[in-house]
Formats: structure tokens, C-alpha cells, sequence
């Protein structure tokens, strides 16, 4: 009895062994503000999936995050020239895309536009639709805890 107790048990650990790893994929984006005080807006973007996010989007070979925290806002929503505020942090999150598991890694940035600054969403980078929030209004959109989190971060500094 102790023998077929212990042969399920090293069935189990073969199986968690045979299990493969996420694949990586690193992204960079951004919390995009223009304005201040009772005039501050944060853009944020609605994607293909129905859900409000913050624009964000793979590196690309060579990149730093910055550049691609930068190069993606301008991709995703149309907006060129914002400037690099400053480091906000990352988050991590699993996902499955083809049949397989990824883990996706972002470094967050704080960038700041112009006050008058327009925003166009691109179809083509999975952006349906865009826009200026107020702060409030952007922390009940948000789809996903993770960003509002980043999001006040990014604020609080």
C-alpha cells in the first residue's frame, strides 16, 4: 500500500515538472497627464477587448522601456512630444494568447503632454477609442486593479 501511495506522489511531481514556463514579454507604457490641480487629465485608451487601460505595448529590439513607454503612446493614442516625467514602477500579469502562458512584465513611466494636446485613438495598435480624464474619472474606468494602482502612484508623485 505504501509503494502505490508513493508512486502516485512521484507522478504528480512529474507532472508539475513537465509543466513549461510562461514565455516573458516585456512592455513598457505610460500614465499620460497634461494639465494641474482641478485641470489635470490623464489619457486613457479603450482596446479592442472593450476594457479602459493605460497605453502600453511591447518593446521592441533595442529599446529602452522609456523609448517604447514613449514610442506606444504615440502608436496607440496619436500623441508625439510628451515628455518623460519619471519612473513609476512595475506590474506583472499571466496571460494566455496562441496556447501558451505568458507573463508580461511593464515598466510604467509618468509623461507629460502638452495642455492643449488632442488625442486619436489607432485601430490598427488595438486603440477603439481615447480620451482626457479627470483623475477620478479615470481610476472608476480603468479595467484593471494593477493600473489603478500605477495610476495613483504616478499622481501621488
Amino acid at each position: 500500500m505504501g509503494g502505490a501511495k508513493a508512486g502516485r506522489l512521484g507522478t504528480d511531481a512529474v507532472k508539475e515538472e513537465a509543466r513549461p514556463e510562461p514565455l516573458r514579454v516585456r512592455s513598457a507604457g505610460g500614465v499620460v497627464v497634461k494639465g494641474s490641480g482641478t485641470d489635470l487629465r490623464v489619457a486613457l485608451m479603450r482596446s479592442g477587448y472593450g476594457t479602459w487601460v493605460l497605453p502600453k505595448g511591447r518593446l521592441e529590439e533595442g529599446e529602452t522601456p522609456a523609448e517604447a513607454a514613449l514610442r506606444e503612446v504615440g502608436e496607440e493614442i496619436g500623441l508625439a512630444g510628451a515628455t518623460l516625467i519619471g519612473e513609476i514602477g512595475q506590474t506583472e500579469h499571466e496571460y494566455d494568447q496562441a496556447g501558451k502562458r505568458h507573463r508580461k512584465q511593464v515598466d510604467w513611466f509618468l509623461l507629460e503632454a502638452d495642455p492643449e494636446a488632442e488625442l486619436s485613438p489607432n485601430p490598427d495598435e488595438n486603440a477603439l477609442d481615447c480620451g482626457w480624464f479627470t483623475r477620478e474619472q479615470a481610476l472608476s474606468l480603468l479595467s484593471h486593479a494593477d493600473q489603478r494602482r500605477i495610476l495613483r502612484r504616478g499622481l501621488s508623485g
